[in-house]
């Protein structure tokens, strides 16, 4: 079907091409939290997709005179996404629109945008579904990065140096895109006044696992750094270590203190939310770990926070054999080290 492939067709009508590109980049999103999940490469390729993001409007209002509009009109279409996905709060207005239009674009066509966008400026966007999911695919985009420059098999033939820029890069990338949000999807404001609906809680979860998927070989880094091997140069791995347990730290505060799985599937997909957890964990538990190794003083402040998630984990492997392996897997190491990192077997229990 060139589901990869913008639809240039005249024989398929526009609302058609545009569902069409919703399905690609649902395969696209998918397929690369599949890849993430199980370690293996990704089997759709960017490379060969020129499908556009979808438009952030519910599929019930694709067929409105002015929807219709951004789904025929690719100039309107870019610059409509690139004011999404720039300014802060994803405020619309016609001047940052026309401001946004390609080079080369008609003078004509621009008085057209113009009227076309007073519609949209007249009623701004409000979060719904379809702008959650634009973000969502905007997010994947740069995990599929991360993949193709991080963990491809040439990454292990690159030296650090390179790849540590990249993931300074790719890091600032990710915190560009937090920046680009509505107001309404601030999570990091939300979260303090009580507890994430559907839309904020799934993309704050996307979100902090991008970050620890781009710093986590920072954290790998360390494990060299080892009082046998006092040669290894310091550089600025500590700071992307530190973002990578920061980012772990902030995904378990997302979760309420009290175990709530209702809210939790109601929030997060089911498949995603033990392989976000588990990140967390493995992340922290690995950091203290290698600390404790190399005799630095350990932060107790993120020890609450694992016992939390712990105890997130034994109510989920209550029912889900997955989760009971998880937990059993975490119980298994604190009975081993456990002492040395200031946690105890009842911790998980």
């Amino acid at each position: 079907m060139g589901l990869n492939l913008r639809s240039e067709s005249q024989s398929i009508a526009p609302l058609s091409k545009e569902i069409r590109y919703r399905v690609w980049w649902a395969l696209y999103m998918l397929d690369t939290s599949l890849s993430l999940m199980t370690g293996r490469p990704p089997g759709i390729s960017g490379v060969f997709c020129t499908t556009p993001l979808p438009i952030p409007f519910e599929e019930g209002n694709l067929q409105s005179d002015h929807v219709l509009q951004y789904i025929i009109d690719k100039g309107a279409r870019s610059c409509l996404m690139a004011t999404l996905l720039s300014n802060r709060g994803g405020n619309i207005s016609k001047d940052s629109l026309t401001e946004s239009v390609p080079l080369g674009y008609p003078a004509s066509s621009k008085r057209s945008l113009n009227r076309k966008t007073a519609l949209v400026v007249a009623e701004p966007l409000q979060p719904n579904n379809s702008l959650c999911f634009l973000y969502a695919a905007r997010l994947t985009i740069l995990t599929r990065k991360a993949i193709d420059i991080l963990y491809a098999p040439g990454a292990a033939h690159k030296p650090w140096i390179e790849i540590e820029v990249a993931i300074s890069s790719l890091n600032d990338q990710t915190d560009n895109w937090l920046s680009s949000l509505p107001t309404l999807y601030d999570f990091k404001a939300i979260s303090k006044a009580g507890p994430l609906n559907r839309q904020c809680a799934s993309l704050a979860f996307h979100f902090y696992s991008t970050k620890l998927f781009i710093t986590q070989p920072c954290l790998r880094r360390l494990i060299y750094r080892s009082p046998e091997m006092p040669n290894v140069p310091i550089d600025a791995s500590g700071s992307m270590t530190a973002i990578c347990i920061q980012a772990a730290g902030q995904l378990l505060e997302l979760l309420p203190d009290k175990p709530d799985l209702t809210w939790l599937y109601g929030v997060c997909p089911w498949w995603c939310a033990l392989h976000y957890f588990m990140q967390s964990i493995t992340m922290i538990l690995t950091e203290s770990f290698i600390r404790t190794r190399l005799g630095t003083i350990r932060t107790i402040s993120i020890m609450p926070k694992l016992r939390k998630a712990i105890a997130w984990l034994k109510e989920m492997s209550e029912r889900d054999v997955s989760a009971q392996r998880a937990w059993l897997v975490c119980l298994d190491f604190i009975s081993r080290h456990g002492s040395k990192l200031g946690l105890g077997v009842d911790d998980s229990l």
